[in-house]
């Protein structure tokens, strides 16, 4: 059995592992010249917080160890059924597999008004190691930084920066942080917490352009105008999926998957952020993106004896020194008739409740304090 993955990251790597596990021949193809990394840590890697080489998951001796061939700055341009195998063209070069798993992740959305500007290095998403090097170069030289984006990476930029004393603004589209997962009461408590460190926020603000001056970016919104040395854009991601492949595999919003990952086409697999699994709310997860691309790897080897992937709930962490938030499940109890929003806490730096039904939950948030958080997960429906 010879397995293509496509795709380094988190869901990559898993599968890749999993796959050789199995005894099968495992090729994993990356674009990016450098080893396969932790993308979370990305961030502390561009305020000198970390090194680069801390963000490597393996060092590059694992990949042989483990019989995985790694191929390093291998963009695929297409993958194409021939019979019941695949060939996958890379860099011009043809190799052929009996499946393959697609891990490519999601990529940042680029909004229009940055989209004219990004041979300025000072304007950037905050995605790949290369951004983060990017960053790293000119961290030393400023003062002020705008981010575009109030979610979690925008949210952890922002408070890595101003512990390294910049001066910080963040600038989020929607009426407050986090509105999908955080009630009201959360969300003014996140904004407090960021108050308290000098992160300015600025919510129901919608930047209309970006104007490059020589020694400074003046960001434009619809009633203010900004000043930074450097802006980092995080206003979300979309699933990676544009290259060629078979008009067979259906895709929206990534490749559809069934309950074994595999998608109409048979032993053609996706797993991560890429995957679109059927009737299954989407989240872009670290965590979803290593389960699915276990279970992924192991059906890809094992074609005859697939196992089903099992979802779960995924909650949305972010913990950096003495800030903290976590979510998991409903939290709008607008949207689950007869339910119940029993508050635990509510301090002017904490906020904790759960969303409930007698000793049902359906969900938590907890702002400040993770305290009785994995007790109450256990309850959750």
């Amino acid at each position: 059995m010879k397995v293509g993955i496509i795709g380094a990251g988190y869901a990559g790597v898993s599968a890749a592992l999993e796959a050789a596990k199995s005894g099968a021949e495992v090729h994993l193809f990356s674009e990016e010249s450098v080893l396969p990394y932790y993308r979370p840590r990305i961030i502390a890697a561009a305020f000198g917080q970390i090194r680069s080489e801390e963000v490597y998951m393996h060092p590059a001796g694992w990949y042989k160890d483990n019989n995985i061939e790694l191929n390093l700055n291998s963009k695929v341009e297409a993958i194409e059924q021939e019979g019941k195998s695949f060939s996958v063209i890379s860099n011009g070069i043809k190799f052929l597999f009996d499946s393959i798993v697609v891990c490519t992740g999601a990529k940042p959305i680029i909004p229009g008004f940055a989209a004219n500007h990004l041979n300025d290095s000072r304007i950037t998403p905050l995605w790949t190691l290369d951004n983060a090097m990017e960053i790293s170069s000119k961290i030393e030289n400023v003062k002020t930084i705008a981010v575009i984006g109030g979610g979690l990476i925008g949210l952890e930029t922002a408070l890595r920066a101003a512990e390294k004393g910049l001066r910080v603004t963040v600038i989020e589209k929607a009426h407050r942080l986090l509105e999908r997962n955080f009630s009201l009461k959360g969300s003014e408590t996140i904004k407090r917490l960021l108050h308290i460190k000098e992160i300015n926020v600025i919510t129901e603000a919608t930047v209309k352009s970006i104007l490059p001056k020589p020694d400074y970016l003046e960001i434009i919104t619809g009633n203010e105008t900004f000043k930074a040395e450097l802006c980092i854009l995080s206003v979300g991601c979309v699933s990676n999926d544009q290259f060629k492949i078979s008009p067979d595999i259906e895709k929206e919003y990534g490749f559809f998957v069934d309950g074994f990952l595999e998608s109409s086409v048979p032993a053609f697999f996706a797993a991560g952020d890429c995957a679109n699994l059927k009737n299954t709310s989407r989240q872009f997860s670290v965590l979803r993106a290593l389960s699915q691309g276990k279970t992924a790897g192991i059906n890809a080897a094992n074609l005859n004896k697939k196992t089903k992937f099992e979802p779960g709930h995924i909650s949305l962490d972010l913990k950096y020194k003495d800030f903290e938030i976590h979510s998991i499940g409903h939290v709008h109890h607008e949207n689950l008739k007869n339910k119940t929003t029993s508050i635990l806490e509510e301090e002017n730096t904490s906020y904790r409740a759960i969303l409930n039904d007698g000793e049902i939950v359906y969900g938590i948030e907890m702002v400040g304090s993770a305290r009785e958080f994995n007790h109450y997960r256990k309850l959750l429906k």
